[in-house]
């Protein structure tokens, strides 16, 4: 994962991660800009499904991507 500071536009390096749940991680960053030294907090969350799971977990729900063909995926998961 990537990411830029939001105040220098520097690169950003992953300093530390936590899980907070089975859909919510936050993640630690720090600026590499030594001038800038900007240290936050970004969340990662699953936003849509693209492609679903062979193994789903039933108390997981995450919304399927408007842009997927519903009866073409019914189909392909019912074979």
């Amino acid at each position: 994962m990537r990411t830029h500071c939001p105040h220098c536009n520097g690169p950003c390096t992953i300093r530390k991660t936590t899980q907070v749940s089975s859909t919510y991680r936050e993640v630690t960053l720090t600026c590499n800009n030594t001038d800038c030294g900007y240290v936050f907090v970004a969340s990662v969350s699953p936003v849509r499904t693209l492609s679903p799971s062979s193994i789903p977990d039933p108390d997981v729900n995450i919304p399927i991507s408007t842009h997927i063909d519903r009866r073409a995926l019914v189909k392909a998961l019912s074979e």
